[in-house]
């Protein structure tokens, strides 16, 4: 079946998405001489349901940590506006505070909530980072991982937390994430964070996660698909 001038369909497709956005789904062409298209595609589309997949964990994981952090610093300073208070903060995540503020409006500006929606997951993980390890650590090690039966270090917990940020991002701005060798690893570290954060959240979060079978099943469901279109 032919397209606009006479194109196939998988041509279009092609063009649709651009042969740059492809090239990074291809395998050594060395190793592999027979790649075609048709193989790109089929890895793009297993990447969008791998990103798909991951959603709801590094979601869920994003937002209890926020609040985790959040609760054990408001306990700690007796103020759920704590990120305000004199001599706290370093010059980025006090950067990352005035962002906030910005983008709430003036009279939604008293709900402390406003700020912590607004504040990334690279803030929540850069208070745990080495420079805070003698204020806010030991605050936020306390109370925040109430699953976590044995001590963990700090870390351990930034060096996983900013590992899963990383891929958070690849899957949040449309890029690669197939070919990590890593990928199932970090799904179950996902999982485990949750479980320490709040058990409860991690049954949910199990009970909705389909990563293992789709990572698992690898391009083989979309053949149809792209062979459809001739």
């Amino acid at each position: 079946m032919a397209g606009q001038d006479g194109q196939s369909n998988l041509e279009e497709l092609v063009k649709s998405l651009s042969v740059e956005r492809l090239m990074p789904y291809r395998l050594p062409r060395r190793s592999n001489p027979d790649e075609s298209e048709f193989d790109w595609l089929l890895r793009y589309i297993w990447n969008i349901r791998l990103c798909e997949s991951l959603y709801p964990g590094l979601q869920n994981l994003e937002i209890a940590l926020r609040n985790a952090i959040h609760s054990a610093l408001s306990t700690s300073y007796g103020t759920e506006f704590w990120f305000f208070e004199d001599g706290l903060l370093k010059a980025g995540e006090l950067e990352s505070i005035r962002r906030a503020e910005r983008t709430i409006p003036r009279n939604k500006r008293k709900l402390a909530g406003k700020f912590i929606a607004e504040l990334g997951f690279g803030f929540w993980v850069s208070l745990l980072h080495k420079r805070y390890h003698d204020s806010l650590v030991p605050k936020i090690m306390k109370s925040a991982f109430p699953g976590k039966r044995r001590s963990i270090r700090r870390s351990s917990v930034v060096g996983d937390l900013d590992t899963i940020r990383k891929l958070r991002n690849r899957v949040f701005h449309h890029e690669p994430i197939w070919n990590n060798p890593n990928l199932a690893s970090l799904h179950n570290q996902i999982l485990q964070y949750i479980a320490w954060l709040n058990y409860e959240l991690f049954v949910v979060s199990r009970g909705v996660d389909r990563f293992e079978t789709i990572h698992g099943e690898g391009t083989e469901p979309y053949k149809e698909v792209i062979a459809a279109l001739g």
